[in-house]
């Protein structure tokens, strides 16, 4: 984008008044207009201020490969504009790429800061055995999923191509206000988050038939919150946990042995959330989804949680307890903790 060519020369004209960049011959004759990171925030900085629905931006097709336009829009629109970059000419001996025949690669070249696209759902309502879903994780080997409920019941969920079709029986059972479920890859036991009494269990494999109290998220004990504590819990790297809370969106990381690695109020990165209703940490992509039973929203943040990618409505789910992604599928499952019957929604995604 902007800067000098490899001799010092200034080649790159800016016009204060359009807000844009032009490349210049050094006989200052020919121009050609271009985007770069000070065009793209000047232009998000006048759509914020118009509180316009939507804008266009031309030249994206000279974006560089690491979408260095794209992330720049995206964080100016995100209220976190990049600062201007200095770019040199390539030098002329530039490495020329192997061949690789493109029916041997695979899709793991996709854009981690790309957004999916949220289309329709589909749903089953369970019957009266279910007892308030709020919790999902995949089994070890993804083939099902475990599911957890409010008074203490961990279930297996079969899943199927036709939603309404699913089945599930009950695994386990313990009177304990169990809020959310994941399974630590490495061993394949279940750790379970409890409301009221702030703490985790571990349900350990490979018969998920016992349960061991691990540790207190102490700081949720000291708010003395009761059932407004733990509602979230999903592995993260590196063997740590993340674990949520109703109250003030608070969001920890601890170790699987108790310790704790920190802390954040969710609230300072997405003004829109109210609380934590459930959690699923994306190892594919980096990317951790909230669901928010308050604001009837998924929010998607980046891993290190730093920064907001996106938020969806879900406000046809009556009481979003629990999220799970599923890229084989290509959806998002919603765990709905109703009053009178507990559901799951597959809810597709564009891009996933």
């Amino acid at each position: 984008c902007d800067g000098k060519d490899v001799s010092g020369k200034n080649y790159r004209i800016w016009d204060d008044n359009a807000k844009v960049p032009y490349l210049a011959d050094a006989m200052g004759t020919m121009y050609a207009s271009y985007e770069d990171i000070e065009s793209v925030n000047a232009k998000v900085a006048y759509i914020l201020e118009k509180k316009m629905l939507g804008a266009m931006v031309w030249e994206y097709r000279h974006d560089n490969v690491k979408g260095t336009l794209r992330r720049a829009l995206r964080d100016a629109m995100a209220g976190h504009p990049m600062e201007p970059g200095r770019w040199e000419r390539p030098a002329d001996n530039l490495p020329v790429p192997e061949y690789v025949d493109p029916d041997e690669t695979d899709d793991s070249g996709f854009d981690p800061d790309a957004m999916p696209v949220m289309g329709s759902y589909t749903r089953k309502v369970f019957d009266s055995g279910v007892h308030e879903l709020s919790g999902l994780c995949f089994s070890k080997d993804s083939s099902f999923i475990w599911g957890v409920g409010d008074e203490g019941y961990l279930y297996h969920i079969d899943i199927t191509d036709n939603v309404e079709n699913m089945t599930y029986t009950q695994q386990f059972y313990h009177d304990a206000d169990m809020e959310d479920v994941t399974l630590d890859p490495a061993t394949g036991d279940l750790y379970v988050c409890i409301e009221g009494e702030q703490k985790m269990y571990k349900i350990p494999a490979p018969n998920y038939k016992s349960y061991s109290t691990v540790f207190y998220v102490q700081e949720a004990v000291d708010m003395n919150i009761g059932n407004s504590g733990l509602e979230g819990c999903t592995m993260y790297k590196d063997g740590k946990i993340f674990i949520g809370c109703q109250y003030g969106a608070n969001l920890w990381t601890y170790t699987l042995t108790g310790q704790k690695v920190g802390r954040v109020q969710l609230t300072t990165l997405a003004p829109n959330i109210k609380e934590v209703g459930g959690l699923c940490y994306d190892f594919k992509t980096d990317k951790l989804w909230v669901t928010d039973s308050e604001a009837f929203k998924l929010f998607v943040f980046d891993g290190a949680l730093t920064k907001l990618f996106a938020e969806f409505d879900i406000s046809f789910v009556g009481n979003p307890e629990s999220v799970l992604v599923d890229h084989k599928r290509k959806c998002v499952w919603v765990g709905d903790d109703g009053d009178s019957s507990s559901k799951i929604y597959k809810i597709s995604f564009t891009g996933l």
